[in-house]
């Protein structure tokens, strides 16, 4: 039994702060489900803060599911397939009402939908992003070209435009690679892929398909049937299917594991069931807890504790108050935060909980990329560059990683999650953006070096 009365909290609450209002779970999910379709997939972890104790056993049902197949044990029908670190995220077909064909960013979800049935729209929608309106006016030329039924709207990642194409050797062989955002794809020379990617005009990953588009009812399915879709030189298109290799891919010592860090993070979740949903059906808090587990991935803490999350919710709050201009402004924030602090320190044992279930199932995932791991795909890279002390030259260098994670599908359900190892994405974004920085100090000396000698 948790210390405070979560209705009687939201009673208050919402009479206080209308804008930061206390929701039921229930009331979160119908919000969601009137927005449209799922266009941001969560955390498997994270599903605790949407769903309460319901979504963090689910996500431990997910991965325990999947660590058994990957031992060959036979269990509910899931799939898995690639998150692939594409950009931007293109939707496409053919619409179900007007018969067009269109291409769009996420922005056809729009309230006010920019759909794109002519090359003149995607300057017209998109023309502040010059380098969006050439992806897409490629993604239009050309996947027109693949004759998509009446009705069949997909969504995919683009993985490059002929110019994104380079030349590289790793390990002394010649690769095709292309760096659609963060991680660097390479195909070696010679091979079917190769040749397919070099000959055509664009390159997609369709992971998701949209059922009755633009309409009451639309529904979203991951993992789409693209086996009736006609192919065209001009363009390379694959699924985001996983393919295994055996059905031995998970050691009995993971699988182990991944049992033991579920079981603690059933007992956490059973022990705090009823704050933890309080907690999801919160407004304010629900959000503010996605922030701070962001926060933590960035600044390297994977076992944050209360006093963590006392001292992110603290830090925010200021923050909003310094932006504020009157100290009647400002006392309100201070109170916000003085009340949800108040009732959240009565119950540090349950935040205690909350923390070690969403770790636990954050571990228990971390196994189960290891196993999703050994599968066959296309090789991918992290581009990290160095500079010489003395010569202040600045090398590329491409260090194998990890595909960027993988999303779990419950065939029956439809739902999916994704499993990403967050702490090293974000070392990798880090990286890139070091790399950024040093090339632009480079060309800075460059420049003044170029001034002084003018």
């Amino acid at each position: 039994m948790y210390l405070f009365d979560f209705s009687q909290f939201q009673l208050n609450w919402n009479q206080k702060h209308p804008s930061g209002d206390l929701r039921t779970i229930s009331e979160a999910r119908q919000s969601n489900d009137d927005a449209g379709p799922n266009v941001h997939l969560e955390h498997a972890e994270d599903a605790i803060f949407d769903e309460g104790h319901e979504g963090g056993r689910s996500a431990a049902h997910y991965i325990h599911s999947l660590a058994n197949g990957l031992r060959g044990k036979h269990g509910p029908d899931f799939k898995v397939t690639t998150k692939y670190d594409g950009a931007p995220a293109v939707i496409f077909g053919v619409h179900p009402v007007t018969g067009k064909f269109f291409v769009g960013t996420k922005s056809v979800f729009a309230k006010t939908p920019k759909i794109n049935y002519s090359l003149k729209d995607i300057v017209k929608n998109h023309g502040d992003s010059p380098g969006l309106v050439t992806k897409l006016q490629a993604a239009f030329t050309n996947l027109r070209k693949l004759n998509i039924p009446h009705g069949e709207v997909y969504q995919g990642d683009m993985m490059y435009t002929p110019d994104d194409l380079k030349t590289e050797s790793i390990d002394g062989k010649e690769h095709l690679t292309f760096t659609p955002n963060t991680l660097t794809y390479a195909v070696p020379h010679g091979g079917e892929d190769a040749k397919r990617i070099a000959a055509s005009k664009m390159g997609i990953i369709v992971h998701t398909g949209y059922r009755n588009f633009g309409q009451k009812g639309m529904s979203t399915e991951f993992s789409p049937d693209l086996s009736h879709i006609e192919q065209h030189p001009h363009v390379w298109i694959k699924d985001a299917q996983l393919s295994r290799d055996g059905d031995k891919q998970l050691s009995a010592g993971d699988h182990k594991k991944i049992v033991e860090h579920l079981k603690a993070a059933h007992k956490h979740l059973d022990d705090s069931k009823d704050f933890i949903g309080g907690v999801a059906g919160h407004a304010t808090m629900r959000p503010l807890m996605k922030m701070f587990v962001n926060d933590m991935v960035k600044r390297g803490i994977e076992k944050p504790t209360r006093q963590h999350v006392t001292d992110f919710i603290t830090a925010r709050h200021n923050a909003e108050a310094d932006k504020l201009k009157t100290q009647a402004g400002k006392d309100r924030v201070h109170a916000r935060r003085t009340e949800l602090l108040s009732h959240l320190m009565q119950n540090g044992q349950h935040i205690d909980n909350l923390l070690a279930a969403h770790h636990n199932i954050a571990a228990a995932k971390h196994v189960l990329i290891g196993g999703l791991k050994k599968t066959k795909g296309i090789a991918t890279y992290a581009r990290t560059q160095k500079q010489n002390a003395d010569t202040k030259e600045i090398t590329d260098h491409l260090e194998p990683v990890a595909p960027e994670g993988f999303v779990m599908i419950d065939t029956g359900t439809g739902k999916a999650l994704k499993a990403v190892n967050r702490s090293e994405f974000s070392r990798m974004n880090f990286e890139r953006g070091k790399m950024a920085q040093m090339k632009k100090e480079k060309q800075q000396e460059q420049q003044d070096e170029g001034e002084e000698n003018g």
